[in-house]
């Protein structure tokens, strides 16, 4: 009798485990983002802002997490815009904090140079939705990355 008992009470925590979202499922998000705004490089030079993969996503009661591995990161040129995808651990209804490292560097262009020559960088983080808020969302618009960086006025 006691054996009949132990195996309903195991199929009553099987058939909950079957209804229940997988504790391990990722979580698809799309991360967007712009540089529009900014001043002109100087002659001979362009500036690129890039999304570093050494960014890093949080979940409440969590602690930081690098997404190096749950993304690839991007760069663009001014008046370029992106979109990427990432594979992140745990189910979607987690709230979460991200916080991306972004890097502003000046290259070398012209037909001298052989490939980016980076002659300047520096970098900020970025967090979202704020450095105190969680979000659910799956759709992170980052907006323009240039607001970030303040670069001296042209003379």
């Amino acid at each position: 009798m006691i054996p009949a008992r132990l195996g309903l009470v195991a199929l009553a925590a099987l058939s909950v485990l079957v209804q229940a979202e997988p504790v391990l499922a990722g979580c698809k998000v799309t991360i967007s983002g712009t540089y529009q705004k900014m001043l002109p490089p100087p002659q001979g030079f362009e500036y690129r802002i890039g999304v570093l993969r050494m960014s890093e996503v949080r979940i409440k009661l969590g602690t930081w997490k690098s997404m190096e591995n749950m993304w690839s990161g991007t760069s663009v040129l001014q008046g370029q815009s992106f979109t990427r995808g990432a594979e992140l651990d745990l189910g979607c209804n987690n709230a979460r904090r991200y916080r991306f490292r972004v890097s502003l560097s000046k290259l070398r262009r012209g037909p001298l140079a052989q490939g980016p020559d980076i002659t300047d960088w520096m970098s900020a983080w970025l967090y979202f939705p704020s450095e105190s808020g969680w979000t659910e969302s799956t759709s992170i618009a980052l907006g323009d990355l240039a607001r970030l960086f303040n670069v001296p006025s042209p003379r």
